[in-house]
């Protein structure tokens, strides 16, 4: 399907779906997915689990999802953006993921074998 976002935001899709299974087992298609349907209780039950400092919840959400839950996961059609302003670009966005890789690592060692 397309996605109407920058080269390099596909390539960060890419890489973080490559981590995901390296470190968790989890082929996880785009796990920073801003929709996801999720029971209130089960929210309320796993949501400690990520830090309220945490830059990438949605990703770790999903992979909690994927370690406890079946799941279906439905392509939809991605629009390209109308409104709003991208504000992570260049070094910011660097720095982002740089530091996005360093929760999923701590993560991965500290929290996600605590999951049940």
């Amino acid at each position: 399907f397309k996605r109407y976002d920058t080269f390099f935001r596909l390539i960060i899709t890419r890489i973080l779906r490559i981590l995901n299974f390296v470190l968790f087992g989890n082929y996880v298609l785009d796990a920073n997915i801003p929709f996801r349907l999720m029971n209130k209780k089960v929210l309320k039950k796993f949501i400690f689990f990520v830090d309220p400092k945490c830059k990438i919840p949605n990703t770790l959400l999903t992979l909690i999802a994927y370690k406890i839950f079946k799941r279906v996961t439905i392509e939809v059609k991605h629009k390209e953006r109308k409104t709003g302003i991208v504000w992570i670009l260049g070094f910011n966005l660097i720095k982002f993921c740089f530091n996005s890789i360093l929760e999923l690592i701590d993560f991965r060692i500290k929290k996600y074998n605590k999951i049940n």
